[in-house]
This record gives C-alpha cells, sequence and structure tokens, in this order.
C-alpha cells in the first residue's frame, strides 16, 4: 500500500519563507510579497530582487537597495526625500558652499561648482589673485600698470587720460579739456599732446620743438 507523504511536515524548512501545503503526491510552496519559487533555485520561495528586476519606483536621483521580501529607496547625496520623491540641495545657500570667498557658488543637480571670481584663479576653494600687470607687459601702453585686487588699473603718461574703466590710456584733447590753451592761436590736439597754430603776428614759442604757446612775433634787427 502506497501513502502520501508529508512534505511539508518532514521538512519544516522546505518553502524558506513561504507556506508548505502538502498536496497529495507532492506539495506547493505559497510565497509571500516579495518572494517567489525561481526553479533554478529550487522548490523554496526566495527573495525578488525588485531593484535588479527593475520594480521598484525610485527616483532617478535615488539608489535601490534590496531588502528581504522588499526594497528601500535612498536619495544620493547632494538630494533630499524619502527616495520615491528627491529634490536637489542647494549648498551654496549655506556658507557659500565651502567655497572661496573670492569664488562664486553655482547649483548643479545633487552637486555644485566653486568658480574663482574674475581676476583670481584657483580650484574655487582657494583662489590667489591674477598679477595682470606681470602678464602681459603690453597693457596700459601710454602709462604704468599697477596690480590691484582681482585687477589692475592704469596710471597715465602726461597727455593721456585713464579710460572710464581704468583699464587703458586714451590720448587727452587738451583744446577740448582745458580753456585758453593757445591764447592768441588756435590750439590742434595732437597723440599725447598739442600745439598751438598763432594768430597772425604771433609766433610759436617753442619749448623742445613743442609748440606750446602764441608769443608776440619778433620783428627783425
Amino acid at each position: 500500500t502506497c501513502r502520501d507523504v508529508d512534505e511539508c511536515a518532514e521538512i519544516p524548512e522546505l518553502c524558506g519563507a513561504g507556506e508548505c501545503r502538502n498536496t497529495i503526491g507532492s506539495f506547493v510552496c505559497l510565497c509571500p510579497d516579495g518572494f517567489s519559487v525561481k526553479p533554478e533555485a529550487g522548490p523554496a520561495c526566495t527573495d525578488d530582487d525588485e531593484c535588479e528586476l527593475g520594480t521598484c519606483d525610485c527616483h532617478p536621483a535615488a539608489d535601490c537597495i534590496n531588502l528581504p521580501g522588499s526594497y528601500q529607496c535612498r536619495c544620493r547625496e547632494g538630494w533630499r526625500g524619502d527616495g520615491s520623491e528627491c529634490e536637489d540641495v542647494d549648498e551654496c545657500l549655506t556658507n557659500n558652499g565651502g567655497c572661496h570667498p573670492r569664488a562664486a557658488c553655482r547649483n548643479t543637480d545633487g552637486s555644485f561648482v566653486c568658480l574663482c571670481d574674475t581676476g583670481y584663479k584657483g580650484d574655487g576653494y582657494s583662489c590667489v589673485d591674477i598679477d595682470e600687470c606681470a602678464n602681459d607687459p603690453t597693457l596700459c601702453e601710454n602709462g604704468h600698470c599697477t596690480n590691484t585686487p582681482g585687477g589692475y588699473e592704469c596710471d597715465c603718461d602726461v597727455g593721456f587720460t585713464k579710460s572710464p574703466d581704468g583699464r587703458s590710456c586714451l590720448d587727452m584733447d587738451e583744446c577740448a579739456t582745458f580753456d585758453n590753451v593757445c591764447v592768441f592761436g588756435k590750439c590742434v590736439n595732437t597723440y599725447g599732446m598739442f600745439k598751438c597754430l598763432c594768430d597772425k603776428g604771433y609766433q610759436s614759442d617753442s619749448i623742445d620743438d613743442r609748440e606750446y604757446t602764441c608769443i608776440v612775433k619778433r620783428r627783425p634787427d
């Protein structure tokens, strides 16, 4: 006489995390949520890896962490939330993101970058002044270049005036800038200087071959 073998009673761990139900000549494993029978792994109920199967509903900025019978979503560094929803953390709002005082903090998705201000160089966490005058000897033509924090300034030669931004020397129009430059004559601006075209009866009183003033024309002896 043949009688049914109750596999569930003989091998309590037969179904693993599931419930074993004896049947005539066999048995079935009833698996809880998050577990299933995988033929290649035997009859027991084993964990379903939702992360690997792609059945989790984590936010794109979250990592899926498999757990027995379940999974967890965890927002990555630079994001905050419950994992199913994650929002970017603006690191720049706190202490300028840790950037150097002479750097700008730029928030990005999940992170941030530090950019040194114009006139400074470095990685954003450390910024040092650029000496523009030493780097480019052609700066401040017709003047002298002086390095300043984050920039430079031109000290201009006689006959030239500083540009509005202070970074170049422009020809000064003495004729337009000053009154009565050429008494008894007409003032004509030249590059870096001026000259006087004297009225009739007057002549140039040259200084170093520069015609600055007009005086009464000398009569021949």
